[in-house]
């Protein structure tokens, strides 16, 4: 399982993205694949230059690929029926 991390000075590198379960709930998201994880920084990348192409966020909340990590993790994965 993988995590995609995420630098602030604040907590430096942590796993802030969250998906949600069944019922709705906010849960950590977590990737069966390096390759999974490495897609959706794409994707996170690619929709953050949409936003600001489109004036919806200012170009200094830019995005590259160095402001992620992916990490290998055991932690377990969470799911609507718990861990």
């Amino acid at each position: 399982m993988f995590e995609v991390l995420t630098y602030s000075l604040a907590d430096g590198w942590s796993n802030t993205w969250t998906t949600e379960d069944e019922s709705g709930n906010e849960i950590p998201e977590y990737f069966d694949t390096a390759e999974e994880a490495e897609q959706a920084i794409k994707e996170e990348i690619e929709d953050t230059e949409y936003a600001i192409k489109q004036g919806y966020i200012l170009p200094e909340s830019r995005l590259t690929r160095d402001d992620f990590e992916i990490m290998e993790t055991t932690r377990p994965k969470i799911t609507a029926e718990g861990l």
